[in-house]
């Protein structure tokens, strides 16, 4: 055990008070390293750490937190979060998990991170921009060629007797870059993360970015009208992603409670076409892959749409004892943020068609590979989004040429009904807040010239 983790059940043993305690630590410790003009721009390491405490007295709940992790400041931090349950009213749904459960986890902890020297990690920055620069001389600059990794413990404990830590480190790389043929100037990206450093590929990561850019240049205008579309699995997972996991999610039991979701009164009804399923998996290694919640439930498997039918409404402790319900297992909070609700790996069920396939039945239509405005251009509640977007003609049931300035528009809950096939190409290791195939849609609204 760490010494975090001997501090914390520490301070649930001595605590002076009968109430029932809860004490989330967290801690990260981060690089970060950009390459820029064939040196080392920028360097930072950095360690934070923080504890957040609560207590339930009655059916009242009070928070605390601290920065300063030691046997005194934790001793205060849960003397005043009973102090300010005293100033809260009455809610049904305070409860911590009760649970005597002691595990520690390190499935998502990477096996080589640890002996990766500084240089080495300056060392695949500096390769991606030099990859970059020297894939095509249209690559007019580099701004960003990134290096970053981090480690994390988390440890949840409560007076129940409940006990679960877990460390999880992760590495990733990026290229975001600019290429001109003396007439247009487009940019690039490419993002590659993974759990151990030996598999980050600077190669492929300036290589994708390059391409990127490269084929989006001398793109034209189209004329307005209604077409078959085909999102990217990365433009597909954004626009997915802003809808299923985010704070404003329909499928959160927290939002379906203050009347803040379309999907209210809808479990065990289809919502989406019939090839369609959904499914958090947390075991699935992200950028949120997690053995347990922020409150101590185990994390599982599930599914929030199985064959178009809505399956599972998504709950922390709080919000499933609002609604009568066991917890999903989905409780969400920093040590000094409020309980709030997380999905850990989402993503839509791929298909074993290739994309190339989703082209040759739209044969003609747009494939579209960038989105703007996500949190501008779309209302959470009612499903609409409007976004700025770029991509290609579909021609033949073949990309054709760059198109730019469109603006694609449609409603999310309609969209689940109206795809027509999804592809083979989930990608997880790009820490999508949710992983999408390519998708293809019947027709959407496309405003252009």
């Amino acid at each position: 055990m760490s010494r975090n983790g001997e501090l914390v059940k520490k301070a649930l043993k001595d605590k002076k008070f009968d109430e029932a305690a809860e004490i989330y630590f967290s801690s990260s410790s981060t690089t970060n390293i950009k390459a820029h003009d064939g040196d080392i721009a920028s360097f930072s390491f950095a360690d934070t750490s923080g504890l957040g405490t609560r207590v339930v007295s009655g059916r009242k709940m009070g928070l605390s937190f601290t920065e300063m992790v030691d046997e005194t400041n934790i001793a205060d931090a849960l003397g005043k979060a009973r102090e300010n349950a005293g100033y809260l009213p009455e809610d049904e749904g305070c409860g911590l998990f009760e649970s005597r459960e002691e595990k520690t986890y390190d499935r998502f902890k990477s096996a080589d991170l640890h002996k990766v020297t500084i240089e080495q990690k300056k060392e695949l920055a500096l390769k991606i921009e030099e990859y970059a620069r020297a894939y095509d001389k249209r690559i007019i600059n580099v701004p960003e060629a990134i290096y970053s990794d981090v480690t994390n413990e988390r440890i949840v404990a409560n007076s129940y007797g409940l006990f679960k830590a877990e460390t999880a480190s992760l590495c990733y790389a990026y290229a975001y870059l600019m290429a001109s043929d003396g007439n247009d100037t487009e940019v690039g990206f490419y993002f590659q993360g993974e759990k151990n450093f030996a598999d980050l590929d600077p190669g492929k990561i300036a290589r994708l970015a390059a391409e990127d850019a490269l084929e989006k240049l001398g793109a034209e205008e189209i004329d307005s009208g209604r077409y078959p579309v085909i999102f990217s699995a990365s433009t597909a997972s954004s626009l997915l992603g802003a809808f299923i996991n985010s704070p404003g999610s329909a499928f959160f039991g927290e939002n379906i409670q203050k009347g803040r979701s379309k999907l209210e009164g809808k479990t065990g009804q289809a919502i989406g076409a019939s090839h369609i399923s959904i499914i958090d998996d947390p075991s699935v290694f992200s950028m949120g892959a997690a053995s347990f919640d922020d409150e101590g439930v185990d994390a599982a498997k599930q599914y929030l749409v199985r064959d178009g039918v809505f399956e599972s409404v998504i709950h922390n402790i709080y919000s499933a004892k609002r609604s009568g319900e066991e917890t999903t297992g989905n409780g969400s909070r920093g040590y000094s943020s409020p309980l709030s609700t997380k999905l850990f790996s989402p993503y839509l069920e791929a298909s074993e068609r290739s994309e190339e396939s989703l082209f040759a039945e739209a044969g003609d239509g747009i494939y579209i590979t960038s989105v703007e405005g996500l949190h501008a251009g779309l209302n959470q509640i009612s499903g609409d989004f409007s976004l700025a977007a770029k991509g290609f003609l579909i021609n033949n049931g073949a990309k054709g040429k760059a198109i730019k300035n469109i603006t694609v528009a449609g409603n999310f809950f309609e969209l689940l009904k109206n795809i027509v096939a999804v592809a083979d190409n989930n990608r997880f290791n790009d820490y999508a807040e949710f992983s999408s195939p390519s998708i293809y849609v019947k027709a959407l609204s496309v405003s252009g010239k």
